[in-house]
């Protein structure tokens, strides 16, 4: 699991590197593994709500910050785990190997 700050850069540093470094890990594993039919590809979610989580904790620390961002958000909602879990099981369940190596941002076109 990546994350769209891999694209977008808007996390810590070191988050944004080690998210860009496994989607380019994933890559190379497409390219080598796709002669053994073994299929590659990663999700980069954007804000992912769920409790206990950054955002379920700025929800209760910076009430404002948390509003405006989900004010501003296209879907006036958050993702869920559940949003992210079906994406990825219609992924591993269309059998298509054409999604090989293929990054998959899933913010709600954030």
């Amino acid at each position: 699991m990546s994350s769209d700050s891999a694209k977008n850069g808007r996390a810590a540093p070191a988050y944004v590197a080690s998210k860009a470094a496994l989607n380019a890990y994933m890559k190379s594993c497409a390219r080598y593994y796709a002669k053994d039919n073994i299929v590659f590809f990663s999700v980069l979610p954007g804000i992912v709500y769920f409790k206990n989580s950054a955002w379920d904790k700025k929800k209760q620390t910076d009430p404002n910050t948390f509003n405006q961002k989900l004010q501003n958000s296209i879907f006036k909602e958050f993702a869920t785990p559940n949003h992210i879990a079906n994406f990825v099981l219609s992924m591993l369940n269309s059998n298509n190997k054409f999604i090989n190596g293929g990054e998959f941002i899933i913010n709600g076109g954030e």
